[in-house]
């Protein structure tokens, strides 16, 4: 039997150390949540998978080859499986996302 787990978005962030160093919160349908501090620019890459990206804290720009997206704390976006990308702040910004 699985067993029920309970997590701390908060307390999570207090473990990480640098940005775009992500902690796992759970998992759930072979997806991973995980929490991240994003600040600065990241590289173009692109997933086999789709990428959910929630603000928590903060804003973050979501550069794509079919336009930008900009998102404020409270909202989400996903980006699409094969679509590259590149996340971009000016200060630092806390993300819920999958993986």
């Amino acid at each position: 039997m699985r067993q029920f787990r309970k997590f701390s978005i908060g307390k999570a962030v207090e473990k990480i150390k640098k940005p775009w160093s992500p902690v796992e919160l759970a998992s759930a349908n072979g997806q991973k949540l995980i929490v991240a501090i994003f600040e600065g620019e990241y590289k173009w890459h692109s997933h086999g998978h789709d990428e959910l990206f929630i603000v928590q804290e903060g804003s973050v720009i979501i550069e794509t080859g079919h336009g930008n997206v900009m998102l404020r704390e409270g909202e989400g976006f996903v980006v699409p499986k094969g679509i590259r990308h590149k996340p971009r702040s000016e200060h630092a910004v806390v993300l819920i996302m999958s993986a």
